[in-house]
């Protein structure tokens, strides 16, 4: 087994046991590698096998142990990608937002919706719980309904109160109350208890104003869901404050926190991925530097200025190596060289020696060949061609019959040959040359390389080391940013402690009470046999002190104790179980130290500390958010007042009253006022209600004095909210805001819902449905009207121009083609009505008989193709271009046709067949058709008379 050690023990003189040291440490050690590769083998067996929780730690367990390779990398890689996709997401929803914060302000500086001033009072409303981005989608869409600020905030309020009793989160809950009551939805707010009826909450918010349901606009049609939404809200979850989840506006305020941070370095980061978005080269630097981090991330950052060091001595090492090896090779290629020829001259002489022995001595020439000496490039020449010639001897006659070689073994001739020309050839074989550069060159390459190296190493050393100081410094400032964290989380903590001395008390007490009476009801058996034990010595006690009380009392109640002045003693009683009771009763009753702390005079003075801690608190908290909130309204009023008075752009007065209209709707400036003087109601430490002022009296003035800071241009936008605004009588002067903001919110809802619906018209009467054009012309004229009124309201120059422009818009809404709207709407009135009018009549006539019945259908008859032949007519002025109105236009010719047939049969009824004849006559010579062929053959016979005709002269002319 892999956890067995064998130890060797050797027996001394004196009889004892020595261990082998060197076999037990070698046994040890390779139990101890043994036990390591089996945990890795085990963790990666638990990857590969997927027994762990997710993906990415069965790939960490399977890279357990790998300490090169492919896996290593690959996770290095993976790892860095994915913080790297973190980071992109992470600056493009950056940019979102930013991007959203900016078009709020861009918005309302040409549209006056201060969507900015909205969000941030949706923000506070749900005390932190909506992040930004949140706030500001269901800001957009909730005045796009036309619900006011406070509306919205009141939405927030109850969100809170609903996810804290369902247990649903509030972004949902939320969300679900929004896009409810904004499109009537009833489904979405199902899960929230709320049961919308559409047809209870209009009739119930009409009968509020005083009017039909069917009356209601399209903007007071969504009042009459969120007002019913709303009450349902308030009836099921209360009025009072909710409990705020404490992570979830962590997390908010974490999110704000990197939304500031990144605001600052956003500029930098944009102008940086506006470099690479523009250029290749950019993009290539760019990513070749992440690609070299990537890498660099491989290696331990505390490793880099080892491993620059380790490279540096590398690479001199590697340089000398470099250099050492070329010059060895030199002496080798000379050394080889010298025994390559010194081989090739001895072959030579052996196999010359064996020529002069058969019989080859004669010639000179191999004589010098035998002794090895040199022969000169001529006498070279002439030993190929003797050796030349001899083999050419041989082939011939199949042996040599003359010259130096004659008679001789042509096997000795082909050895002298070979030896020969080996060593006449050039030193070194071409391959053998060729590897002797490559390698030659490998070496320099080398070398030269190695060189490189170590200049690139030296440059690296000194990056690295500017590298480590820069890290060393921000290392430093990490550690005392995180000192810092810590000395005020501990001075926050301090803080809350001295501000919460009930609460922090009470649980105390709490825990305390719970342990005792843990202790009590675990251990109630055997206290209940102590408290019997106390209760039986006591017994037993009183019995043996009666006796003497009793032997006394005897005494003093006889004539001697009587003389005496002795009186008699009251003996103790017995089969007491006091001591039983009062533990039952303590067991049962358990112990309540909070309790008692919370009802004493102490607890009731830490009560009031706290309370009073809690109070300043909020009020603080409040006004901090409350000149928030100014700041904002201020920069929307601002943009819209710049918008108006740029020179860049043109602004007619019937712009200027839409624009100042959505500002000081959106603004709801007089909510803002009442929101100072309110009462907050909050629970205090104890569970109890209490009611208190949102703002001090000092933080009142605080507010209303930034308010008219913030305020300042709102002159220059709106003189009548201006006035309003600095009324000395308050409650005078809110009442005034509040009527410009009701009539400034309508007339931006309804001129909204009227072109919105001028679409559902025209498509309406392309569709031939005039009765469903009729009903949303009456729509469109509600809202129109009333947003012309609202905009006479408001009562200045631009307000009365925007109504005008209303009006005219209203007029004009249907186009060219069909013209005044009013005309025709009134046009299709006429038209229902009579259509009407001609069903009574028709199932009237079934009741007459005789020729007055058949007159009477004849007319109704008639009267009926004319009505259809009037709704094509009406519908073809909506129709402008296009197949449908071919089609209509043929059907109008049809209609006319059957009109024109019914008459006749009319007249011949009433009048006679001679009546109907001329009148059909007449219908002929009308059309036309007709009056095109008249035209065409008046045409034609005037030329004929133009010019001279054969049949003129002998014929007759048609």
């Amino acid at each position: 087994m892999a956890d067995t050690i064998t130890v060797k023990y050797k027996v001394m003189e004196d009889g004892s046991l020595k261990a082998i040291r060197q076999e037990a440490e070698k046994a040890a050690k390779s139990t101890d590698k043994a036990t390591k590769s089996s945990d890795n083998y085990s963790k990666r067996q638990k990857g590969v096998a997927g027994a762990t929780s997710n993906s990415t730690k069965a790939f960490s367990k399977m890279t357990t142990g790998i300490n090169g390779g492919l896996v290593p990398a690959y996770a290095t890689l993976a790892a860095n990608v994915f913080a790297v996709s973190a980071a992109f997401n992470f600056f493009k929803r950056a940019a979102d937002v930013q991007i959203l914060e900016q078009s709020q302000i861009r918005y309302a500086s040409s549209t006056g919706l201060g969507l900015q001033s909205i969000t941030q009072g949706l923000r506070d409303a749900s005390n932190g719980m909506l992040g930004f981005r949140e706030a500001a989608e269901a800001a957009a869409i909730g005045v796009a309904k036309g619900f006011s600020p406070k509306q919205l905030e009141d939405l927030a309020m109850g969100a809170q109160r609903a996810s804290a009793a369902l247990g649903r989160g509030f972004e949902d809950a939320f969300d679900r109350l929004i896009r409810g009551a904004s499109k009537a939805e009833p489904e979405l707010l199902d899960e929230l208890g709320i049961t919308l009826r559409l047809k209870t909450a209009t009739e119930s918010y009409a009968k509020s104003l005083g009017v039909q349901a069917d009356a209601l606009t399209a903007t007071q049609r969504s009042q009459a869901v969120l007002l019913e939404t709303q009450r349902q809200l308030d009836e099921l979850f209360g009025t009072g404050p909710a409990e705020t989840n404490p992570f979830t506006v962590l997390a908010k305020t974490f999110e704000d926190l990197t939304r500031s941070g990144t605001d600052a370095v956003m500029p930098m980061i944009k102008g940086l991925v506006g470099i690479i978005n523009t250029s290749g080269m950019a993009a290539i630097a760019v990513f070749g530097a992440l690609g070299l981090s990537i890498l660099k991330s491989m290696v331990p950052a505390n490793m880099v200025g080892n491993a620059i060091d380790s490279a540096m001595a590398k690479s001199q090492r590697a340089t000398e190596e470099a250099i050492g090896a070329q010059m060895a090779y030199a002496i080798e290629v000379k050394n080889s060289q010298k025994a390559l020829d010194e081989l090739a001259r001895s072959q030579s002489q052996k196999t010359a020696g064996a020529a002069m022995s058969a019989g080859a001595g004669k010639s000179k020439l191999v004589t010098k060949l035998s002794k090895g000496e040199d022969l000169s490039p001529m006498q070279k020449g002439r030993v190929k061609k003797m050796l030349k010639d001899a083999e050419l001897q041989y082939k011939l006659h199949g042996e040599i019959v003359t010259g130096t070689f004659k008679g001789m073994d042509i096997a000795i001739v082909t050895d002298m040959k070979k030896s020969f020309l080996d060593m006449d050839k050039s030193k070194v074989s071409f391959f053998k040359r060729m590897k002797q550069s490559f390698k030659k060159g490998r070496l320099f390459s080398k070398t030269a390389f190695a060189q490189i190296q170590k200049g690139g190493t030296k440059a690296f050393q000194s990056l690295g080391k500017a590298a480590s100081v820069a890290g060393n410094a921000i290392g430093k400032m990490m550690k005392m940013a995180g000192f810092i964290g810590i000395l005020v989380m501990i001075y926050q903590a301090v803080k809350k402690v001295a501000q919460a001395p009930f609460t922090i008390i009470s649980n105390a007490l709490g825990a305390f009470d719970t342990a005792a009476n843990f202790i009590l009801d675990t251990f109630k058996t055997p206290l209940m046999g102590i408290a019997k034990v106390v209760d039986w010595l006591k017994d037993k006690f009183a019995a043996y002190i009666n006796i003497f009380i009793s032997g006394y009392n005897k005494i003093a109640n006889s004539f001697a104790g009587e003389k005496l002045g002795l009186t008699a003693i009251e003996e103790f009683e017995r089969g007491s179980t006091s001591a039983a009771d009062a533990m039952l009763e303590l067991t049962e009753a358990g112990i309540n130290t909070k309790k008692v702390f919370q009802t004493s005079g102490f607890g009731e003075s830490m009560l009031e500390l706290e309370t009073s801690a809690d109070k300043a608190n909020l009020q603080t908290a409040n006004l901090e958010a409350t000149l928030e909130m100014f700041k904002k309204m201020g920069a929307d009023v601002n943009s819209t007042v710049s918008g108006l008075t740029s020179s860049l752009t043109e602004v007619t007065d019937a712009e200027k009253g839409v624009i100042v209209a959505t500002s000081m709707g959106s603004l709801s400036l007089s909510d803002r006022i009442k929101k100072i003087y309110e009462t907050t109601k909050a629970l205090d430490a104890s569970g109890k209600m209490m009611e208190f002022q949102t703002l001090t009296d000092e933080g009142r003035e605080e507010a209303m004095r930034a308010l008219r800071r913030e305020m300042v241009n709102l002159k220059t936008l709106s003189p009548q909210m201006a006035a309003a605004f600095n009324d000395p009588n308050l409650e005078e002067g809110l009442k005034k805001m509040a009527f410009i903001e009701l009539h400034s919110r309508n007339a931006t809802t309804e001129m909204k819902a009227f072109r919105d619906g001028i679409e559902g018209v025209t498509s309406a009467i392309g569709d031939g449905n005039l009765k469903d054009a009729e009903f949303l012309l009456n729509t469109l004229k509600k809202s129109a009207k009333s947003a012309a009124d609202s905009y006479r309201k408001l009562g200045d120059d631009a307000s009365l121009a925007a109504a005008n422009a209303a009006d005219a818009e209203y007029a004009n809404a249907l186009g060219e083609v069909i013209g005044d709207t009013d005309t025709y709407h009134a046009s299709l009135t006429a038209l229902r009505v009579a259509q009407e009018g001609h069903n009574i009549a028709t199932k009237e006539a079934l009741f007459l008989s005789g020729s007055i019945a058949t007159t009477r259908k004849l007319e109704i008859d008639v009267a009926g193709k004319q009505l259809a032949l009037d709704e094509v007519t009406l519908q073809l002025q909506g129709v402008k271009i296009g197949q449908l109105r071919e089609e209509l236009l043929l059907k109008q010719k049809l209609l006319g046709l059957d009109l024109q047939a019914s008459e006749l049969q009319l007249i011949e009824n009433t009048q006679g067949s001679g009546m109907a004849a001329a009148q059909a006559m007449s219908n002929t010579m009308n059309s036309d058709a007709f009056k095109k062929c008249y035209w065409a053959g008046s045409n034609s016979n005037a030329g004929r008379s133009r010019r001279p005709s054969s049949t003129n002269a002998g014929g007759t002319s048609k």
